[in-house]
């Protein structure tokens, strides 16, 4: 992996700071998947225009706001006396970013699925014991997940939004993952979502399964289950 090309993707921003060197590299290695399959197409950008830009602004990681086609996700207002909860309907089908896959197959059985009632109380952190002691590859994560009400990225987007004010500020210094919903990238790879606070606003970050989640990763669960 040449350094040169490293230290301007940091520069410009599209590597954000703090992450590992295996985290840089799949940037990396993302970006360049990236200018492949414009070239393919036929688009006369050069590689170094594509790898700069990113996906246009950030990293192979972090998708800006202006790139996101944004779901909106369908929430009603209980119709009850003083009531100002919302409701979040996690049984339908979660947004898909273009050229990504859901697969019901991939999916952790005990998710959780139906209607979320939103409460500054509804969602709690998970961790499991090895995360706590140290770290747990992605696809170990999953398994040991089976069991929790893990929420979906239908919550994830709606928290997104009114500004990340939904967002406890006690997640910050936290990557809150949503294993309720597993993609695959455009080459198949697994990965989950997850809010993280990044220059002064949250923002939408993903991680493969064939990487590491340790203390600072918890999974985002109901809290009512």
């Amino acid at each position: 992996m040449d350094p040169v090309r490293i230290l301007k993707l940091r520069h410009s921003g599209v590597i954000p700071s703090g992450l590992t060197v295996m985290e840089e590299m799949d940037i990396v290695r993302g970006l360049e998947a990236r200018t492949a399959r414009v070239r393919d197409a036929g688009t006369a950008q050069d590689s170094a225009t594509i790898l700069t830009s990113g996906l246009p602004e950030k990293s192979a990681f972090l998708e800006p706001e202006s790139a996101i086609a944004r779901p909106e996700p369908r929430v009603t207002v209980p119709d009850q006396a003083g009531g100002e909860d919302q409701v979040i309907h996690c049984v339908e089908k979660p947004y898909i970013p273009d050229g990504w896959e859901y697969r019901r197959e991939d999916q952790i059985a005990s998710r959780f699925q139906g209607r979320l009632i939103w409460t500054p109380d509804s969602i709690r952190l998970h961790l499991v014991d090895g995360q706590r002691a140290g770290r747990v590859k992605g696809f170990d994560l999953k398994e040991e997940l089976e069991g929790q009400p893990v929420l979906p990225a239908n919550v994830l987007y709606w928290q997104l939004e009114d500004s990340g004010n939904r967002i406890s500020g006690s997640w910050k210094g936290k990557w809150v993952f949503y294993w309720g919903t597993i993609y695959r990238v455009p080459d198949g790879r697994p990965c989950v979502f997850c809010l993280y606070w990044r220059g002064g606003r949250w923002d939408r970050f993903f991680k493969w399964l064939d990487d590491y989640w340790a203390s600072g990763n918890p999974a985002a669960v109901s809290a009512s289950i």
